[in-house]
């Protein structure tokens, strides 16, 4: 009896001891993206999926306008205002034309039923697991073996900001992710035209995508013509859709207005809040000047006047750089939880390659549960046990009439929300200052095993942090 308790504890440690990537890992993860991709949903995913059967309706040049006329909803909500360029919603409407061929969703709507609702989660989070398979790709053409660049394959795909964004909040930020990563497959291959066709395709479902190619095009290219040919190929698709909708009235209202809700004119008053007033102003109003633009053409400057010798130094130089490009974007600017995720794979792949690689799975695990605590808290209402009712779970849950104290940010919000940010910013600006080539060990097949107990740790710490809270917060409310 004593030793089957020993052998028992010691497989349990086994979990937490440095190894390589086994089978229970895979296992592991797949049971919680299981769980968590039928349990949890945002909102977002409902609108833009069900925004998407305009085109299902054979509205394609009065897209816009036409998902404007349904005007306010039956809950009393905003309509279906679509936010995004077209390819977003050409994508989910390919991938929507079963649900349409058997009746399940009639027409344009923001309440899909949960049929609907989990066919429609499928595709990003498949997406997302094609991207790991391109941190994967991209790995080896940093001169990892296989036995390390799976390992950053599981770290990428079991990071619990990335995780979150696609398994909790059900977003299709792997939209564009998915796009990036082939474009930085290309570049590395040296394939100029792929590399501005996928950037091309990934610009038109998110402007962010101009943080990653923008660096890598001035990275390799310090030819002024063939600057100025690429990145005017990067507006090609984004062009022809603005050129097919700029007549559009709602399309020219709420695509460049920055979301659905329409809470801000511009992309600037509502992205990018850091600013500093130099003393210069226009009708008695102080004209800031906007730190994020300022800092961005630093880290694209930095790149065009950087000159790599070797194809290896140009490979790291090059995850340094968008290291600084995207946590630059998100230190300075406000972002959403499920945006993160365009960050994720240069982040691990930097981290990978570190002479102190032991450390970053420490500092991630902080990251993991600051960022739970943040979710709750500043978008509370939004991304916390509010989720839940766009899950499995929404047919036993009641509203919580009888003990609203219950939520998630009353049980984990324990820091103030001005702490959280300033802790997960500092993280963000360490994990683009340290991470030059400089830092980077010799040997790009330093093992990471001695890493896996700790990623292992880092991967279950955050995502129980909140997940316990949440089911508890089911329980409370469960209707008998």
């Amino acid at each position: 009896m004593k030793q089957k308790s020993k052998n028992l504890w010691h497989s349990f440690t086994g979990l937490f001891q440095n190894s390589a990537v086994r089978w229970f890992d895979w296992v592991g993860l797949g049971l919680l993206m299981v769980f968590c991709f039928f349990s949890f949903n945002m909102r977002d995913l409902l609108h833009t999926a069900g925004c998407s059967y305009g085109y299902l309706e054979g509205h394609f040049r009065s897209f816009y306008d036409y998902l404007a006329e349904f005007g306010i909803d039956e809950h009393g909500e905003a309509g279906l205002f679509a936010a995004y360029l077209p390819t977003i919603y050409l994508i989910f409407a390919i991938w929507n034309i079963p649900m349409k061929l058997f009746g399940v969703v009639p027409q344009p709507t923001a309440q899909l039923n949960i049929i609907a609702l989990m066919w429609a989660k499928i595709l990003p989070c498949l997406m997302y697991i094609a991207c790991g398979i391109l941190v994967f790709k991209i790995a080896k053409k940093l001169k990892m073996q296989d036995r390390k660049a799976k390992v950053v394959m599981f770290s990428f795909l079991s990071m619990p900001v990335a995780f979150t964004g696609q398994f909790i909040l059900g977003n299709y930020e792997s939209f564009l992710l998915f796009f990036v990563l082939m474009g930085v497959l290309s570049w590395f291959d040296k394939k100029d035209f792929w590399f501005v066709f996928w950037f091309s395709l990934a610009f038109s479902c998110k402007y962010t995508a101009i943080l990653i190619f923008l660096p890598l095009l001035l990275l390799r290219k310090k030819n002024i013509w063939q600057i100025l040919l690429m990145t005017a190929g990067l507006f090609v698709i984004a062009g022809l859709e603005f050129l097919v909708y700029r007549n559009s009235p709602a399309f020219r209202a709420h695509v460049f207005g920055i979301g659905a809700s329409g809470d801000a004119p511009t992309v600037t008053g509502y992205i990018f809040h850091s600013t500093i007033n130099i003393g210069f102003e226009w009708d008695h109003q102080q004209l800031p000047v906007y730190l994020t633009f300022v800092a961005f053409a630093f880290v694209i400057a930095y790149a065009y006047f950087t000159h790599c010798k070797e194809e290896k130094d140009e490979g790291r130089m090059a995850m340094y750089i968008l290291c600084l490009a995207v946590s630059t974007f998100f230190c300075l600017s406000k972002w959403h939880p499920q945006w993160l995720l365009l960050g994720i794979p240069f982040w691990t792949l930097t981290a990978s390659m570190h002479r102190d690689a032991k450390i970053f799975p420490v500092i991630e695990l902080i990251l993991g549960v600051l960022f739970m605590m943040f979710m709750v808290t500043h978008f509370q209402g939004i991304c916390d046990e509010v989720m839940l009712k766009n899950g499995v779970f929404k047919y036993v849950m009641m509203e919580r009439t009888t003990n609203p104290a219950v939520s998630m940010h009353n049980l984990i919000g324990f820091l103030d929300m001005n702490t959280e940010l300033t802790l997960i910013t500092a993280i963000l600006a360490v994990f683009a200052l340290f991470k030059h080539p400089q830092y980077m060990a010799e040997d790009p097949n330093l093992s990471l095993d001695k890493t896996m107990g700790a990623v292992r740790v880092r991967t279950l710490v955050p995502l129980l942090f909140f997940l316990v809270p949440a089911i508890y917060c089911v329980i409370q409310s469960v209707s008998f």
